[in-house]
């Protein structure tokens, strides 16, 4: 009877052993697959659909305040402008500034509606877990940035997207949707992490 006692202590602790990031990643992968196609169903209820507008390069700069201005002038993010694009007169928007020298995280998310226009997607989610594990892992977890790496010079730029004729930017338009999530709670790493090369 001890010996029984025993061996269901050490699955329980085995069990409740940490898991490793390569552990979880079907699991996080089915997650954002639920949650994109929970977002592209909010999406079509509201007759709006993704949209990949041709890009104009807004060029690097060294500072926020050159960046905001050294779009034909332009000062104000997310405001429909005219721009003159191989002698033809176009319109476009420009996003927020940011530093170039990093990743951005900050994804803009376009939709057109049913009448061609455009619209900037704020995504509204509501968390719905589904599973929740612990996982051993560096400070930035599974899926996340280390930083570090070369040194680049600090530089600035802004997204610039190109209207389709006809077309208007009409704002903001929210998105609420259902994500389903899965809940990572991290456990440091016993041996310290390498850095990014």
């Amino acid at each position: 009877m001890r010996a029984l006692l025993l061996l269901a202590l050490i699955a329980r602790h085995v069990e409740a052993e940490p898991l490793t990031c390569a552990d979880v990643e079907a699991d996080h992968t089915a997650s954002l697959d639920a949650t994109k196609t929970a977002f592209e169903a909010a999406l079509a209820a509201k007759q709006l659909a993704l949209i990949s507008l041709e890009r104009h390069d807004a060029g690097r700069f060294p500072t926020e305040e050159k960046a905001r201005t050294g779009v034909h002038g332009v000062k104000a993010s997310w405001t429909q402008f005219a721009i003159k694009i191989a002698g033809h007169d176009r319109h476009a928007i420009a996003g927020d500034v940011y530093r170039s020298d990093y990743p951005n995280t900050n994804v803009t998310e376009l939709v057109q509606d049913m009448h061609g226009d455009i619209w900037r997607v704020q995504r509204k989610p509501t968390a719905k877990t589904t599973k929740t594990v612990s996982v051993k892992a560096c400070q930035w977890g599974c899926w996340g940035f280390p930083g570090g790496g070369a040194y680049r010079a600090m530089e600035f730029t802004r997204d610039v997207w190109l209207l389709p004729e006809k077309s208007t930017y009409r704002g903001d338009v929210q998105i609420a949707f259902v994500a389903p999530t899965l809940v990572v709670n991290y456990v440091a790493l016993s041996q310290p992490c390498a850095g990014p090369p």
